[in-house]
């Protein structure tokens, strides 16, 4: 009876570590998505850097264990013996673009002309 008592402690105490140990990575999780959501432009050309820095590091391992075939692939290939043809250059159709343009101001509305004087517009006369 004493060895079941034993195993529940042992069990208890495995699973608070475990949680404790699961809090504080998911803290230094969340600690470094912050630090990493202020500079996403950073982030970006950190991981093209380490992308490229890896790919040429498989590329150079590939090649030093296959040698043969790298020289093969990488040799310059046959060039016609022929002179090259003649170049003539083409005429290109050129679009044509609306460009917009000024309208010229339109004149100010013109003012009634004034009456003259004396012609009984309701004057006395």
């Amino acid at each position: 009876m004493a060895w079941p008592a034993r195993l529940r402690r042992l069990v208890r105490r495995i699973r608070a570590r475990l949680a404790t140990r699961r809090a504080a990575a998911a803290a230094a999780a969340q600690a470094l998505a912050l630090r990493v959501a202020y500079r996403p432009r950073e982030v970006v050309a950190i991981a093209l850097l380490a992308t490229g820095l890896l790919g040429g590091l498989l590329v150079s391992r590939w090649r030093a264990a296959h040698p043969a075939l790298a020289a093969r692939l990488e040799a310059e290939p046959e060039r016609p013996a022929g002179p090259p043809a003649p170049f003539t250059p083409r005429r290109r159709a050129r679009r044509e673009v609306a460009v917009p343009r000024c309208e010229p101001a339109a004149a100010p509305p013109l003012l009634p002309a004034p009456a003259a004087a004396g012609t009984g517009d309701g004057g006395s006369s």
